[in-house]
């Protein structure tokens, strides 16, 4: 689906290496399109550091882009858990969406 000017991005109930893999092509397909890009977090049931990684990498890419990097939520506890930990939390606009 796309936006006016973003593309949302779904994370599937699995933020793992293969949705990760997944998720970034389609970030990149999104950026090429010159649209931005919003992740569906929502979903998400279990995440590793595979899919933290490309969480990374995408806020990384919309930075070097000059453009926020948002999350749609509201966050579930395993992605919540890791963004906490590490910070990242602090680096992402979260959308609630009801």
């Amino acid at each position: 689906m796309q936006t006016a000017t973003r593309t949302v991005l779904h994370a599937g109930d699995r933020l793992d290496a293969i949705q990760a893999l997944r998720l970034r092509a389609e970030a990149d397909a999104a950026w090429a399109a010159d649209s931005g890009v919003i992740v569906d977090v929502r979903s998400v049931e279990h995440m590793d550091m595979a899919g933290l990684s490309a969480l990374a990498w995408i806020l990384i890419h919309c930075r070097r882009r000059d453009e926020a990097a948002y999350l749609l939520g509201p966050l579930p506890p395993p992605v919540a858990r890791l963004l906490d930990l590490t910070t990242f939390d602090r680096f992402f606009q979260i959308r609630l969406v009801p």
